[in-house]
């Protein structure tokens, strides 16, 4: 088989490990025989990439270093394709124009979703959901998605060479990755995302999806194939799903970044009143979902949360014999922008509805013990409700949209009866103990080749995250250094526009 791989159009000490889940696998191909091209950018062709707008070029200097050691451990047999040898499909006309975020998302360049490519890459930066349309923006995003086109073009010549029979690279939203993935669409070749997760040992591991990464068909499938092979037996998975929900509730890693551990198991609200039908709203980080792409765009029951959120008030702020609490999801907690912040003026002179600030110590987990049942956007914590034995009502598209876990109106008469339904059973579980060992499970390799580990280092008084990998002392130290020297060059040469209209 031919494998043309293409890794990551961004600076691989700023994120080492994401780089190395491609080049553990890049290894993994050529060991087993296959013939495996690997695209790299040496900062030659395109002097720009998602995050080294500024085209810094000390940036590029380190990056380049940084891979150098990294590709140390290629086989030989691996080709290595710089860009800057496909620097003449690069011409220089590439204007783009639009004057909203829907015309921006709808911008396509040869089949490639350019427009949603820099909007996601944007947001994951900024979590800037509703970006004032400034000369700032304009000029960034005009910048952005010329990138985005260059890298198209190059991409389609190097398929176009090395006419491969299986097409990689890691992710699939942002402007490194979305020309890969749509070209391999267009042209009918098989494609690879590849992810990485975490383990219940606490290793990366390694994850691969042959649509994006975030499709909820693919997602199904995957949990799905989980659950019925054979490495482990039901009863242990079951253990094992089981641990993944105590350990969320308890704040212990499991896989994921722990949000409730500011938060006091047992805490509620001191105007809770059991006497009451409690009704729990957990919403979730808007901006994340809004970064995935156009396959969740129209699948949820109201456009946005905060219309989801408004509209409840509006229906249910004058009857009584119910209470309803908005626990504002710990993610947001340092977000100031206004999907986050307007959420507290809807409840303003509301006696019925209470909202609970993301920085509350009051405890998800003990909202979910002792609520009646519980309104879900997408959040782990849907699948977590019905896991605890609760009625759950899901009103947006998400990974476990088919899991048959929640329940799903279709429209705001149906969401009603649900709510005002004091004897509306919890679904099975089944299909939260299937979510969880998804989510938590041993199924996958750990990475192979690049083993690497967290580790925070202290430099004149500063404290680094740094990746350490598994190479000997002095080219572990080189690599530590390549990594706090570049991340002090991007915080200090990053721009990025982020007021809010």
């Amino acid at each position: 088989m031919k494998y043309t791989i293409f890794t990551q159009f961004v600076p691989c000490f700023y994120s080492p490990w994401d780089y190395a889940r491609v080049l553990d696998s890049t290894i993994d191909f050529a060991n087993e025989g296959h013939d495996v091209s690997l695209v790299y950018c040496n900062g030659k062709a395109i002097c720009n990439c998602r995050d080294n707008m500024s085209s810094n070029p000390r940036i590029c200097k380190l990056c380049n270093k940084y891979r150098k050691i990294l590709y140390e451990k290629l086989p030989k047999s691996v080709k290595l394709i710089p860009l800057s040898d496909y620097s003449s499909s690069l011409h220089s006309d590439y204007s783009v124009s639009f004057n909203s975020i829907a015309e921006l998302k709808k911008l396509d360049y040869k089949g490639v979703k350019i427009g949603y490519a820099a909007f996601s890459s944007y947001l994951t930066q900024t979590r800037n959901l509703t970006p004032l349309l400034d000369d700032a923006f304009m000029n960034y995003f005009t910048l952005s998605l010329k990138t985005c086109c260059q890298y198209t073009d190059i991409v389609e010549r190097i398929i176009e060479d090395t006419k491969p029979d299986v097409i990689a690279c890691y992710n699939s939203r942002f402007i490194y990755a979305r020309p890969v993935i749509d070209m391999a669409v267009k042209q009918g070749i098989p494609h690879i995302s590849f992810e990485d997760t975490v383990n219940t040992k606490s290793e990366k591991v390694k994850v691969a999806f042959n649509t994006v990464a975030h499709n909820v068909d693919e997602i199904t499938e995957l949990i799905e194939a989980y659950w019925n092979s054979d490495k482990l037996s039901i009863e242990e998975k079951t253990k094992m799903s089981e641990g993944f929900f105590y350990n969320r509730k308890h704040s212990i890693a499991s896989g994921d970044k722990l949000y409730v551990k500011d938060q006091s198991l047992g805490m509620l609200p001191d105007n809770w009143n059991k006497e009451l039908h409690n009704i729990l709203i957990l919403n979730s980080s808007e901006d994340e979902f809004a970064s995935l792409g156009e396959e969740f765009e129209g699948k949820s029951l109201f456009e946005s949360q905060y219309v989801g959120i408004k509209h409840l008030i509006s229906e249910f702020k004058d009857v009584e014999g119910y209470h309803f609490y908005l626990r504002v999801h710990p993610n947001l907690k340092n977000v100031h922008y206004k999907y986050h912040t307007a959420l507290y003026d809807l409840f303003e002179g509301v006696s019925n509805f209470t909202i609970i600030p993301a920085n509350s110590p009051i405890s998800t987990y003990s909202l979910i013990d002792n609520c009646d049942k519980v309104v879900v956007f997408g959040s782990t914590t849907g699948p977590e409700a019905v896991y605890w034995g609760k009625p759950t009502i899901l009103l947006s598209y998400c990974a476990y949209s088919y899991l048959n876990i929640c329940y799903t109106p279709n429209n705001t008469s149906e969401l009603r009866q649900l709510l005002l339904d004091k004897s509306l059973p919890a679904k099975d579980k089944m299909g939260a103990l299937k979510y969880g060992y998804y989510r938590w499970n041993d199924e996958n390799s750990p990475l192979e080749h690049y083993h690497c580990e967290d580790k925070m280092v202290h430099v004149l008084g500063k404290s680094f995250k740094v990746a350490v990998f598994n190479y000997g002392w002095l080219k572990k130290l080189r690599l530590i250094l390549i990594q706090i020297f570049g991340k002090k060059a991007y915080y200090k040469s990053l721009f990025l526009p982020t007021k809010e209209a």
